[in-house]
């Protein structure tokens, strides 16, 4: 009898064992629970998605109003108003901005990445619509210049002279620009980095999850390799991540004081507009670095499995 029941349970356990699945026995040594490689494989694939995001959106904002065409005609940083660059409490300034204009002055200049825009305001289905002219080529080594970019259009003879206290500030704005300028080409470059390493990890994780377990020393050759797998992502997107960031900010900071400059600046009367979509575009890609970074980083630490 006690033979017999040795065999039912011999039995039982085979029974058991057929009805796991495929994916249970391929699991069923691996150092990684089912729940926990599925998370660990979800955070992996997230910074695929997230770099090439980024990257897109960085090139969007590289090629901003370097084209009078529709959508890159609407990527600016600010755009300056001058159809009355004159004020109002200036005697005869609406003569003064016929001559203006007379003297080749357009109605509007939108600054992007590597050149500006200019265009004119023309009444189109009862409203006015801003209409690109023409753009400057693109140029690395651009930086903002109110006086440059407007007297870019002027007749031959013709200039305008800024106070010294706007020059000043000018000086100052030429080295951000300039640092900000390349900040977002290195930025670019690294994130395009960050998207073909982004791939590694992830597939260092299928791999090992084809494998299944194995011995201890197994186990503890495969948690070395997932980590060390996602270091040269992580180097680079922390790069991409730090470029971006000092990039947006500086963009940021330079603008939204050009903007409020202006404002403040009564002598001329020059609108400024700051261009929401672009700064939208930049600051985004920075929120899809830093997620592609610190999901890779929380699927190799913390999901790596263990020796």
């Amino acid at each position: 009898m006690e033979q017999k029941g040795g065999l039912v349970g011999e039995e039982v356990k085979i029974v058991e064992v057929s009805q796991r699945s495929p994916i249970q026995h391929l699991q069923g040594n691996h150092p990684l629970s089912n729940k926990t490689s599925s998370t660990r494989q979800f955070l992996l694939s997230i910074p695929i998605f997230a770099a090439l995001l980024s990257l897109i959106l960085l090139i969007l904002v590289e090629i901003g109003s370097i084209s009078p065409q529709k959508v890159l005609s609407q990527l600016y940083f600010i755009r300056l108003d001058l159809r009355s660059v004159v004020p109002a409490s200036v005697p005869d300034a609406g003569f003064m901005n016929s001559v203006a204009q007379s003297l080749g002055l357009k109605d509007f200049y939108q600054v992007g990445l590597w050149g500006f825009c200019d265009g004119t305001l023309v009444l189109k289905d009862g409203a006015m619509h801003n209409n690109l002219d023409e753009c400057s080529p693109p140029a690395l080594g651009f930086w903002f210049n109110p006086v440059d970019i407007m007297t870019s259009s002027l007749l031959e003879g013709a200039t305008i002279v800024l106070p010294a206290e706007v020059q000043g500030a000018l000086n100052i704005l030429k080295d951000a620009s300039l640092w900000m300028s390349r900040m977002f080409l290195a930025a670019t470059v690294l994130t395009f980095i960050s998207f073909l390493l982004s791939v590694f990890p992830l597939l260092v994780h299928s791999q090992q999850l084809v494998k299944g377990g194995g011995s201890s020393k197994s186990k503890a050759y495969n948690a070395a390799a997932a980590r060390w797998s996602a270091v040269p992502f992580l180097v680079t997107s922390f790069a991409a991540c730090l470029c971006t960031s000092v990039a947006c900010f500086t963009a940021t900071t330079i603008y939204v004081m050009v903007f409020h400059a202006f404002r403040l600046y009564k002598e001329v009367n020059v609108q400024g507009e700051i261009g929401v979509a672009i700064f939208a575009l930049m600051w985004t890609s920075l929120l899809a670095n830093w997620v592609g970074f610190w999901c890779v980083l929380v699927g190799a630490c913390c999901f790596g499995g263990r020796g």
